[in-house]
């Protein structure tokens, strides 16, 4: 598969399920995609469920941006890790594409731009959280009191929305949890969600569009550094692993 991405503000969003398990020979083939840091990386994880995650999301990863890039070898992809973490290509193709991974147990969500910094996350509604002890301890006073108005059903919708939409700005900004969840807020009233900014930070909402896409029991979210004024296209496309 050969896809090139648009140069306009567009973003391709990849989705692929995680199995429980894989062949040993797929694993194996994955396993040689990595670098000397992935594979090093990869080997920490105590519990092996954890490992083949890791195996498989990097693998995704690779062939996916590969693909992106008409580059036809995955492993001669080069990264750099960010100050707090956050991968970005390196070597010959440093500053081609930006691209944000995110998962749950079961679901690999990769986002692919040419232009623009961009986060994603992924959460599963089903899974079980106190919703409400979570919204108050981590959400602005604003959102958790919204949602102290909704029946259970629309506040277990709102909070996974606005996790998911953090975490995604967070991951966009290549801050990990740098920030606290509480110090920037979200509001719903027109067709997409908008940022509001505490006093603490510098950065502008206008900088910034956030989707929210629903996939089965999955929630994702996704932010670009595009501008508020510029058309955005988000693609969704299948990948299997």
């Amino acid at each position: 598969m050969n896809i090139q991405i648009h140069a306009e503000n567009s973003v391709q969003l990849w989705l692929a399920p995680l199995a429980q398990s894989y062949d040993e020979s797929v694993l194996a083939d994955y396993e040689a995609l990595l670098d000397v840091d992935e594979r090093a990386r990869w080997l920490r994880f105590y519990y092996p469920i954890h490992r083949q995650r890791f195996l498989v999301g990097r693998a995704f990863m690779r062939r996916v941006l590969a693909d992106s890039l008409g580059h036809s070898d995955p492993a001669s992809l080069q990264f750099i890790r960010m100050k707090h973490g956050k991968p970005e290509l390196g070597g010959v193709h440093a500053g081609t594409l930006h691209f944000n991974l995110s998962h749950t147990d079961s679901m690999l969500v990769l986002a692919v731009s040419h232009r623009h910094a961009v986060g994603v996350d992924v959460e599963a509604v089903t899974r079980k959280v106190e919703l409400l002890a979570l919204a108050q301890r981590y959400f602005t006073t604003q959102e958790y009191t919204a949602m102290l108005d909704m029946d259970p059903a629309a506040q277990r919708e709102r909070f996974f929305t606005l996790w998911t939409l953090k975490e995604a700005w967070l991951k966009g900004r290549g801050l990990g949890l740098q920030i606290p969840l509480d110090d920037f807020s979200f509001s719903f009233e027109g067709k997409y969600p908008v940022v509001q900014f505490g006093p603490q930070l510098a950065d502008q909402p206008g900088d910034w569009q956030f989707r929210v896409m629903a996939q089965d029991e999955f929630r994702i979210a996704l932010a670009v550094n595009c501008g508020g004024d510029q058309a955005l296209r988000v693609q969704i496309l299948q990948w299997g692993v």
